[in-house]
């Protein structure tokens, strides 16, 4: 159920943020606006957009426990990475380029999936 609750909430926030656009806000749901929003400085909304988007991710892609040592900029900076080394898959959608990044850099040993 909380999973559910943790989906619907995210998705509310990616509606809001899409509605609530100003000049620097993404515009579009891509690998290159992830990259940018990654980019900006702290406390900014583009860097919020970009922290949104990793930890919703990593909310289901890694399994409790498998990432409890992994820090919010960690995952930032894993994600960043990927980005600039794989410039060709920018035009991806940012979910899927961060499920991508994340699996490779934290792979989780099959003893954590439930």
């Amino acid at each position: 159920m909380s999973r559910v609750f943790a989906a619907l909430a995210f998705a509310a926030v990616i509606a809001a943020l899409s509605f609530a656009q100003d000049k620097a806000t993404p515009r579009k749901l891509d690998g290159m606006n992830l990259l940018k929003a990654c980019d900006a400085s702290e406390g900014t909304v583009d860097r919020g957009y970009c922290m949104g988007v990793i930890r919703g991710v990593s909310f289901w892609l890694l399994p409790k426990g498998c990432s409890d040592d992994v820090s919010a900029g960690q995952m930032v900076m894993v994600v960043s990475k990927f980005l600039k080394v794989h410039p060709e898959d920018v035009n991806e959608p940012d979910a899927l380029l961060v499920s991508v990044a994340l699996s490779k850099a934290f792979p989780c040993p099959t003893s954590h999936i439930k």
